[in-house]
């Protein structure tokens, strides 16, 4: 999969009374990847025994699997992929979160971080098919040393008898390399469910009387045209005025990476949101989501 990159950036500021923190996830028990020093072989083979079971891992050599970017990503244990599957059944709601042991040896993966698309799959058959639970796109710090990770999936749904957790590079160029390690005390990867936490709630001010004539007033924008390829505005600054406070906003088609930014500011805190990022910043206390 090849990255197209394109920046829409948004910086909003106003006005709020309070605002509450996220609930803290809450996990439930742990699992742990498990398997011999022949799983890459066996996988290729077609007799995968990467597994994982809620036993602590105990070996002092770290098992490894290699993923490349040239996996399907919707074959069920594909042998391109680096997969677990072991016996579970339930029904699953909010989060699996992986706490996981990556390296790679790719330059550009170590500077740029290497995307992983995670998809979780109940109850697998041998020709690759099986139930969708959930799948995302994370992003890993990557070195040439095994290093720790955590990243999260919502998932949902039933599995019968088989779960299966599947991970493949998402770009071509940062995916070559990519090498996970479990299976010992210093690299003990595995995951864990944990419920979905509820979003920041935000109390807005509904006392002080605003007319629709008093609403907004003194609003200044400008637009450019900075590529000269195109006979359209590509950037635009606006700034509009409220009677306690103000929204500033600022849109970009001209750079070159995509990025999405909210800010709100209060007397409380403020509240920052980048792209899937959160942080909240309330009586002198940060928290992240």
């Amino acid at each position: 999969m090849k990255r197209s990159l394109l920046l829409v950036g948004a910086f909003v500021a106003a006005t709020f009374m309070g605002l509450a923190g996220p609930v803290p996830a809450a996990a439930t028990s742990a699992f742990y990847f498990h398997g011999t020093a022949a799983d890459q072989a066996n996988k290729i083979a077609g007799s995968p025994t990467a597994t994982f079971s809620s036993g602590p891992t105990t070996g002092s050599t770290p098992v490894t699997q290699t993923t490349s970017p040239a996996a399907n990503r919707d074959f069920a244990g594909n042998p391109l992929a680096a997969y677990w599957t072991g016996a579970f059944t339930g029904t699953l709601s909010g989060d699996l979160q992986l706490d996981w042991w990556w390296s790679t040896t790719n330059a550009t993966a170590q500077l740029l971080g290497l995307s992983m698309d995670v998809a979780v799959f109940g109850d697998p058959d041998s020709s690759g098919n099986g139930t969708l639970l959930g799948r995302a796109t994370v992003n890993l710090t990557v070195t040439p040393a095994p290093t720790e990770n955590t990243s999260q999936v919502p998932v949902g749904g039933s599995v019968a008898k088989t779960l299966l957790i599947q991970a493949v590079p998402h770009f071509d160029d940062t995916g070559q390399g990519a090498v996970v390690y479990y299976d010992a005390t210093s690299t003990p990867s595995g995951f864990s469910f944990v419920k979905a936490p509820t979003s920041p709630a935000v109390t807005f001010d509904t006392t002080t009387p605003i007319s629709m004539r008093q609403l907004v007033y003194d609003p200044t924008a400008k637009t450019l045209t900075l590529d000269a390829n195109w006979n359209t505005e590509d950037n635009l600054n606006c700034v509009l005025t409220f009677p306690t406070g103000y929204a500033h906003t600022y849109l970009t088609w001209t750079a070159g990476v995509r990025k999405v930014i909210y800010s709100l500011q209060g007397t409380r805190g403020a509240l920052v949101i980048d792209d899937d990022d959160w942080e909240l910043t309330s009586d002198g206390k940060v928290e992240k989501l």
